[in-house]
C-alpha cells in the first residue's frame, strides 16, 4: 500500500476518527500553565529583532508616526525604524528612553532618567531633543524616571512616581499624589491615574478624582487602563485579574485565562482594532496574549512559542495590523489576524506529517508517530 493510494488515504481517516479517545497530543512546555493554547489557532508568524537595531536588548514605549516609521524607547537610546533600516538616536546624553507619545501634529514626545521633552527636526532634518525639565519648579527636579507620556487635546501628559505634569505649549502644570504615582493612561481623550495606596483617579478639569469604587485599587497593582466596547474602559491588574468600568460601576471580567493572568502578571495592554475587536496583554512571565469581548482565548505567545523572552514592557498595534511586543531581550511584531498560522513541535505535534482530517470541528493529523488528536472545544 504506497503512501499515495486512495486505501492508504482512507485507512488514515478510519485511523484517524477511531482515535478519538486516543489523545497523543500534550500541553506545550511552560512552568505557567496554559491549557487554554488552541492548537487549531495554531503558532503565528513571528518576526524577531534583537541584533538588527545594534543597541541594547532591553525595550520599552512604542509609538509609529503617519508615514509608518516605528520608534521605539531602548535603554540605549531611541530606535527608529523604517521597515528596513534601524537607527539609534541618543535624546538623552546615553540614558533610556522609557516612555513616548505622539501628538496629532507628529511631534513625538519622551521620557526617560531625569529628563523629559520632545523631538524636533533640525535645518538638516534631525531629530533635535528639547528638554522640558528645566522648566520645572526647583522642588520636583529630582524626579528619576518618567515611566508613561500620553498625549491629549488638553496637553502632553508625563508622569513620575512623585508628581504628574501637563504640557500645553506654553506652560507645565504639575499635580501631586496622595501617596505615590504608579501608572498613567489615557482612554478615549481622559486621563487616568493610579495612586498606589489610593486608587483609581481621574483627571476632571484640574482636579484629581476617584473614580466610583476606584479606592477597591489602592492596593491591587493595575498596570493596565484601555478601551474596551461601548465606551468601558478595560482595568488590568498585575495579579488580581481583570475589570471593566462602565463608568459608574466596576465589575470582575471573567475570562478563559484568569488563572494565567494572574500568575503570569499583568504588565501592559493594547485594544486591537479589528474588525471584531481584540485586546493583548503583555505579561512578566508569560509573554502575549489575546481575548475576545467574552473573555476567550485567541492566541498565546511566548518563548516557547516563538518570542525572544516571556517579560513583556510593552505592546502595541500598528498601522498594518501588526503587533509589536516590546521585551526584555528583544522586540517582536506578528500580523493579527493572521491567514496562516504553524502547527509543530511546539504544540507536541511530533513526528513527520503525513495526513490530517478536520472531523466534527476537531483537528486530527497522523504522523510516523501516532495520531495526534487536537480539540477545538477544550482546546488540547
Amino acid at each position: 500500500m504506497t503512501p499515495n493510494s486512495t486505501m492508504y488515504k482512507n485507512f488514515l481517516l478510519f485511523l484517524s476518527i477511531a482515535a478519538t479517545y486516543f489523545l497523543v497530543s500534550r500541553l506545550y512546555p511552560q512552568e505557567i500553565s496554559a491549557s487554554f493554547v488552541s492548537s487549531q489557532t495554531g503558532v503565528p508568524f513571528v518576526q524577531n529583532y534583537l541584533n538588527e537595531y545594534d543597541a541594547h536588548p532591553q525595550n520599552w514605549a512604542m509609538v509609529q508616526d503617519q508615514r509608518g516609521i516605528m520608534y521605539i524607547g531602548n535603554t540605549a537610546g531611541l530606535l527608529e525604524y523604517d521597515g528596513v533600516t534601524w537607527r539609534v538616536h541618543h535624546p538623552l546624553s546615553g540614558e533610556s528612553v522609557v516612555s513616548l507619545a505622539i501628538d496629532k501634529q507628529g511631534v513625538i514626545y519622551i521620557g526617560g532618567r531625569g529628563d523629559f521633552g520632545y523631538l524636533q527636526p533640525d535645518s538638516t532634518g534631525s531629530l533635535v531633543f528639547v528638554s522640558l525639565a528645566d522648566r520645572l519648579e526647583e522642588a520636583y527636579r529630582n524626579f528619576g524616571m518618567i515611566w508613561e507620556v500620553c498625549s491629549t487635546t488638553h496637553g502632553i501628559y508625563f508622569r513620575t512616581s512623585r508628581f504628574l505634569c501637563r504640557w500645553d505649549g506654553r506652560k507645565l502644570i504639575t499635580w501631586q499624589p496622595q501617596k505615590s504615582f504608579g501608572y498613567l493612561a489615557q482612554v478615549r481623550d481622559e486621563i487616568y491615574v493610579w495612586d498606589r495606596g489610593v486608587g483609581i483617579q481621574t483627571l476632571q478639569g484640574d482636579s484629581l478624582l476617584l473614580i466610583p469604587q476606584g479606592d477597591e485599587f489602592r492596593t491591587k497593582t493595575t498596570y493596565v487602563i484601555i478601551p474596551f466596547t461601548k465606551g468601558k474602559v478595560l482595568l488590568g491588574t498585575r495579579t488580581d485579574g481583570l475589570y471593566i468600568f462602565d463608568g459608574s460601576t466596576i465589575t470582575p471580567f471573567k475570562t478563559e485565562a484568569d488563572d494565567f493572568l494572574k500568575q503570569a502578571k499583568v504588565y501592559h495592554g493594547v485594544m486591537i482594532n479589528t474588525k471584531e475587536p481584540r485586546w493583548a496583554l503583555g505579561t512578566t512571565l508569560g509573554g502575549l496574549i489575546v481575548i475576545d469581548h467574552d473573555g476567550r482565548v485567541q492566541q498565546v505567545l511566548n518563548r516557547a512559542l516563538g518570542l525572544l523572552d516571556d517579560k513583556v514592557h510593552f505592546v502595541f498595534h500598528d498601522n498594518e495590523s501588526g503587533i509589536w511586543i516590546s521585551q526584555n531581550n528583544g522586540l517582536s511584531r506578528l500580523e493579527f489576524p493572521s491567514p496562516f498560522s504553524i502547527l509543530d513541535q511546539r504544540l507536541s505535534l511530533g513526528g513527520t506529517p503525513h495526513a490530517l482530517v478536520k472531523h466534527r470541528g476537531e483537528l486530527y493529523v497522523a504522523t510516523n508517530l501516532g495520531v495526534f488528536h487536537y480539540d477545538t472545544v477544550s482546546k488540547n
